[in-house]
């Protein structure tokens, strides 16, 4: 993996900024030759011009493995390759099928269109996978920018706020129609597999705009907490309240991303030198770091490559450490479901070496009552599986019978 941009010659290089610790030799073989083939890339990416261009109402047949209705349509009703990366996964490209597609009762709207991405309900999601195709935008030409499938959030305008006339221009298509003309931008950044500099860059620019003036960095470690999400969250951290106070205790900030505005979360990440946070999307805003800084990241064996290919964007280390295990619980649970508990004399250790924290740093008693809380969160992670289960048995019948 290397870094194509400008700055790449006062960056370390790859195996230097991505870092593992705890992860056994196999673990840490297999991960590393998963990464050898993600790509950073320098040059733009391209970008379709399409006269007449129709945008189908969403369909969630893509979410199955289908992608056949989820692109642009040239005026001869064939599908435009670069907007099948809708979620930015290249391989769908080729089941994308070359023959016309016939469409009956498409709405007509003269305006210019531009395809945004697929939904803006989830943070890590929308910024991954649909702000990632904004670095085109260009207010004064594009009249509105396309989100497939509602709804849109407070925090996807917020964040679009900073990239003029954009905010105001989301729209959820809720038909389908024939636009006067659609900009098609490849995605700067592909899911699992590669992303562009000139995604970076732009998340620098939406930095600068939103916080012109940001606060001196200091030395002073930051925490993003995952502690007041809901209980049922995905990787529910088990008795983080206990790492809060251990943080609290060593002269850390403690920061819950989901209480804070997006100025909010860029100043933060912004503002300090070493970043400790649960492996979730809120890692993620470090793409909006317009300084080197370094990642510690709290993490099972397991690190998804979109987390790699945001940190070799960013300046700075990543750390990435094995500190999580998860109960054993049986049947068809999957892994992002299961609540996680910390392996402390391994983030202790960390902690210490890299001076975050003193010499007599440790974590207080856990709570009498912390046994019959993993209980109870146990059982409900079995239950929401079982019905997720379900759920899923019911909708593979349904599209077996229609």
């Amino acid at each position: 993996m290397e870094l194509f941009n400008e700055e790449s010659a006062r960056m370390p290089p790859p195996h230097r900024r991505i870092r593992l610790h705890f992860f056994d030799s196999e673990g840490e073989q297999s991960l590393r030759t998963k990464w050898d083939r993600l790509a950073i890339h320098a040059e733009k990416p391209p970008i379709a011009e399409i006269p007449d261009g129709l945008i189908p109402q969403f369909s969630r047949a893509f979410m199955a493995g289908s992608m056949e209705l989820n692109c642009v349509f040239d005026a001869d009703n064939r599908p435009v390759s670069a907007s099948t990366r809708i979620r930015g996964a290249g391989e769908f490209a080729d089941k994308i099928k070359p023959e016309p597609v016939k469409f009956e009762g498409a709405a007509r709207d003269g305006r210019t269109a531009y395809l945004l991405g697929a939904n803006a309900r989830h943070f890590g999601h929308f910024l991954l996978e649909a702000f990632s195709r904004a670095w085109a935008w260009d207010g004064s030409r594009h009249q509105v920018a396309i989100i497939l499938a509602p709804p849109i959030l407070e925090f996807a305008r917020s964040l679009c706020a900073f990239l003029p006339g954009l905010a105001e221009r989301m729209e959820v298509i809720e038909r389908t129609t024939r636009f006067h003309h659609v900009t098609v931008p490849s995605s700067a950044f592909s899911i699992s597999r590669e992303a562009n500099v000139e995604f970076k860059r732009m998340c620098e620019r939406v930095a600068e705009n939103a916080v012109p003036s940001p606060e001196a960095v200091t030395e002073q470690p930051v925490y993003l907490s995952r502690a007041r999400l809901k209980p049922n969250s995905r990787r529910a951290l088990l008795g983080e309240s206990r790492l809060e106070r251990l943080f609290e205790s060593e002269g850390f900030r403690i920061v819950h991303p989901e209480t804070l505005s997006i100025v909010e979360q860029i100043a933060v990440v912004n503002r300090h030198k070493w970043i400790v946070a649960p492996m979730g999307s809120a890692c993620h805003s470090r793409l909006f770091s317009c300084q080197a800084n370094n990642l510690l990241m709290l993490t099972s064996d397991s690190v998804h490559p979109n987390y790699v290919l945001c940190d070799l964007l960013s300046e700075g280390v990543a750390h990435y450490a094995n500190v999580f295990w998860s109960p054993d619980l049986g049947g068809r649970v999957p892994a992002s479901m299961k609540p996680v508990m910390l392996k402390e004399d391994r983030i202790l250790a960390l902690l210490k070496d890299f001076g975050l924290v003193g010499a007599g740093a440790r974590f207080d008693k856990p709570p009498v009552d912390f046994d019959a809380d993993m209980e109870r969160s146990i059982e409900t992670t079995k239950q929401r599986a079982k019905e997720r289960t379900k759920r899923e048995e019911e909708r593979r019948a349904k599209q077996r019978h229609s």
